[in-house]
């Protein structure tokens, strides 16, 4: 049985999560300089008390998002090259991680970061 502690922990991780893909989610759509804590606490569903508790900016989250996809990648990654001894098996097993994560069907990517940057300029 998971003690208290264990099931704040959890209970704290799940949510810092949740809004960090809220974020991702409310810059796809509005861009960086269009998403405001105000809209993320709305879109996360979370008091904006809260969400200023985790994250002081949106940019914040953001990198706190990035930061979890790419541990996940290389956890990920770590595992499927930890079998593989042969040079040209290795660059292919990263090549194709790296397509899965682009392509969306990595660890949560999905094709977010470019879009989260906004729409392109001039």
């Amino acid at each position: 049985m998971a003690s208290w502690s264990d099931l704040r922990t959890r209970h704290r991780d799940e949510l810092r999560d949740h809004v960090r893909r809220a974020a991702v989610e409310l810059v796809v759509e509005r861009g960086i300089a269009g998403a405001s804590m105000s809209q993320l606490a709305q879109r996360s569903g979370v008091p904006r008390a809260t969400v200023y508790t985790y994250y002081r900016t949106v940019e914040h989250a953001l990198a706190d998002w990035l930061d979890a996809e790419v541990g996940a990648f290389r956890a990920e990654l770590s595992a499927v090259l930890a079998g593989l001894d042969d040079p040209l098996d290795r660059l292919g097993a990263y090549l194709a991680a790296q397509c899965r994560v682009f392509a969306g069907a990595g660890p949560g990517l999905g094709g977010a970061g470019a879009a989260a940057a906004g729409p392109p300029g001039p």
